[in-house]
């Protein structure tokens, strides 16, 4: 036979849980004040640093909020990455912009580009074409070094709860210059609003 190449196939697990479905959605929490915006970090100065394409640039605008943030998502993103009529129960982008508002945190506070480890638990609050944009994420740190998240409409409506999320830090170093936006707005400044 020819000397071709021998291909190996190779499988890799990118996540794992355990789904429970219900009939109905629980009630949904009372709806909450969304917090106001402040200045901040922008999307230039983010996705100067984070490496992700048009339709997962979902952090337009992060800001301190008590000792964690507040991110909006932008009111014009891409297409949804789903095709019309795929089941899906929600946008996986609602959940990426608590994954990169909490990776802005994270570099913020301690330079460390902090990427999706784990996760204790995931909720969604609303259908899938709920909740128009802009929506904001309030992502908290926690004693533990997890933090919890959830994603608001404009009407203070919760579309998403992320609890017990972890990050492990990308090997290497940001430059400091491209940190120092993060810092200014997520670190540095007297702690605002209510935890």
């Amino acid at each position: 036979m020819g000397g071709g190449a021998v291909h190996e196939r190779r499988e890799t697990l990118h996540a794992c849980g355990w789904v429970l479905l219900a009939a109905a959605l629980p009630a949904a929490p009372p709806p909450e004040e969304p917090p106001g915006e402040r200045p901040g970090v922008t999307s230039p100065e983010v996705y100067g640093v984070f490496f992700h394409g048009p339709s997962f640039r979902v952090l337009e605008a992060g800001w301190r909020h008590g000792e964690g943030a507040v991110g909006r998502e932008p009111l014009n993103l891409p297409l949804h990455p789903l095709p019309p009529g795929a089941p899906g129960a929600t946008d996986p982008r609602r959940l990426e912009l608590c994954f990169q508002l909490a990776a802005a945190w994270r570099l913020g506070r301690d330079g460390n580009l902090g990427l999706p480890r784990s996760c204790d638990r995931i909720s969604w609050g609303l259908a899938a074409d709920a909740g128009a944009p802009p929506a904001v994420a309030i992502v908290e740190p926690r004693d533990d070094g997890a933090f919890d998240a959830r994603v608001l409409d404009r009407e203070g409506r919760r579309l998403l709860t992320l609890t017990g999320y972890r990050t492990v830090a990308l090997p290497g170093t940001v430059d400091g210059g491209a940190v120092r936006p993060f810092r200014a707005a997520l670190a540095d400044a007297a702690p605002v609003g209510a935890a």
